[in-house]
């Protein structure tokens, strides 16, 4: 009888028939003494529940593609949505010329990754004319992928400017006192239609760093990117809660800030330079807007722009915004430099000066 199933099975491999009729023998292999079944194991030793041919697919299934489309062709579609880095390979079955339509398979590092090239392809994806279908290439996969994806360690990051590159995202990111890992994956801006705005997703290593993150930007009161404030939100599961201290170890917010003072005034005759502080008249504004938080040390660094401490008037508002010396403060442990930062960014002094923060960060030596 085993055998004469067995070659039920070679005579649907010849014909091309399908083989998911007979997946029930195709786990069988030749020991040397009869024929045994292949299970997996899980980590704990207990055998799979489910067969090989149930796992999740990190493949994923593209249909009605033009009979003309190129692999190439798919690569950069692939490309402007973001997502070229998930991507393994792809593959096309277009050899079929009686037909004007082809598939193909898109095949990625992991079923996670698989999702989130789902979750980023648009549903009305069009490719030289054709609504192209993509899915799984199991039907059982997504279910089973949503299940396990751990979505909380995903950030999305909207309402941006059409100008905004990556570099800016990280840029923000890294001001903001975010320090680990994390993927961004950004669209093409010439594939959102009219006016509407871009979006960028932020894919962190674990869900505490995206949690720790999130609770930084909005301590911060927002992320500004390009001067605009971003809408940031965070995907947020009931089954999964993430207990978050912030400032997170893991990010390795830096114990130390480095303070501007700038003139906002709209004056800018003789008398308004005298405002210029030493860094003797900066530290009394620092102690003064930090009450008890003291800093442990005190150090004065050369500013920024190498013509002096004044910057041009903005032609716009006519405001006269001189950049004064920086000075760094130091503090035991990252948490007082996170407490003196949500102080002193934003707060004016008693002599009328706007006070600017952000983490310190040492200077490139190969800049």
């Amino acid at each position: 009888m085993l055998l004469h199933q067995l070659v039920r099975v070679y005579r649907a491999a010849a014909t091309g028939y399908p083989r998911q009729r007979f997946s029930a023998l195709s786990s069988l292999s030749w020991n040397g003494s009869g024929y045994r079944r292949d299970v997996t194991l899980q980590e704990d030793g207990a055998p799979n529940s489910k067969p090989l041919h149930h796992r999740a697919s990190s493949t994923l299934y593209i249909g009605n593609l033009p009979a003309t489309a190129k692999v190439e062709l798919i690569r950069s579609k692939l490309e402007d949505l973001g997502v070229s880095d998930y991507i393994k390979d792809v593959r096309l079955l277009n050899e079929f010329r009686k037909r004007r339509i082809a598939f193909g398979f898109v095949h990625c590092d992991s079923p996670e990754h698989a999702q989130l090239v789902m979750d980023v392809i648009p549903k009305d994806w069009r490719i030289l004319g054709h609504n192209v279908v993509v899915e799984f290439s199991k039907p059982d996969t997504r279910e089973e992928v949503r299940r396990k994806m751990d979505y909380s360690k995903v950030m999305y990051i909207g309402g941006l400017d059409g100008s905004v590159v990556k570099e800016d995202i990280e840029t923000a990111l890294e001001e903001s006192g975010i320090r680990g890992d994390w993927n961004i994956v950004m669209p093409r801006r010439e594939l959102i239609e009219g006016d509407k705005p871009w979006y960028a997703i932020t894919d962190f290593e674990t869900s505490r760093d995206a949690h720790a993150a999130h609770a930084l930007i909005r301590k911060y009161g927002g992320l500004f990117i390009h001067g605009k404030k971003a809408i940031v939100t965070l995907h947020t599961n009931d089954k999964q809660k993430v207990a978050v201290k912030a400032p997170n170890e893991r990010l390795q917010i830096p114990p130390a800030l480095v303070v501007r003072f700038v003139d906002i005034s709209r004056n800018s005759d003789e008398s308004e330079k005298s405002r210029v502080r030493a860094s003797r008249e900066m530290e009394e504004d620092v102690h003064e807007l930090l009450g008890d938080l003291t800093p442990k040390k005190f150090q004065e660094l050369r500013p920024r722009s190498p013509e002096g401490n004044e910057s041009e008037p903005d032609s716009e508002s006519g405001t006269n915004t001189k950049l004064r010396p920086e000075l760094m403060l130091e503090f035991e442990n990252s948490d007082g430099a996170f407490k003196a930062l949500a102080k002193l960014n934003g707060a004016m002094t008693s002599r009328g000066l706007a006070v600017v923060a952000q983490f310190y960060r040492k200077p490139n030596r190969r800049d």
